[in-house]
């Protein structure tokens, strides 16, 4: 009696190891989608086509797309072409909102043609498939943290 309880303990706990080591692949592949996003919203930016850029936002909550575009147009101004970008921290939070399977924020050391910022992404993902642009930010670097990786909290 004792080993057969011991048994479907054993088993419970494999059970339990495996979805983690699943759950952490799905966010893999999420962070993944939003990582391309980011990738295709710097050569949009490049670009200046910034009414494709209007289109990887979530529509819901935003303002007209004539007050979007022109914050877009003056980010540009204000910063320039982004030259290089690198990706400094990521997180993933699961099921942000109704019809999305988590939200990915990304921040990126990045330089552009007037200076070096953070730039901090997030995305809400849709099916582990689709990136909807729900928050894009520029802050000022900041000095390390004492553990060596910047400091990009919002």
């Amino acid at each position: 009696m004792f080993a057969s309880n011991l048994l479907v303990v054993l088993l419970a706990l494999l059970a339990s190891n495996c979805s983690f080591s699943t759950k952490a692949l799905y966010f893999d592949k999420e962070i993944a989608v939003a990582e391309r996003a980011s990738l295709r919203f710097h050569e949009l930016r490049n670009e200046q086509n910034f009414n494709a850029i209007f289109e990887l936002l979530d529509k819901q909550g935003q303002p007209n797309a004539p007050a979007v575009l022109s914050e877009l147009r003056a980010n540009y101004d204000k910063y320039g072409q982004s030259l290089e970008s690198t990706l400094v921290e990521k997180k993933v939070i699961p099921s942000p909102a109704h019809g999305y399977t988590s939200q990915v924020k990304l921040a990126y050391e990045t330089r552009f043609e007037k200076g070096n910022w953070t730039e901090l992404f997030a995305w809400n993902i849709r099916n582990s498939t689709d990136a909807v642009l729900v928050d894009y930010v520029v802050v000022e670097n900041k000095a390390p943290t004492p553990s060596g990786s910047p400091n990009v909290n919002k």
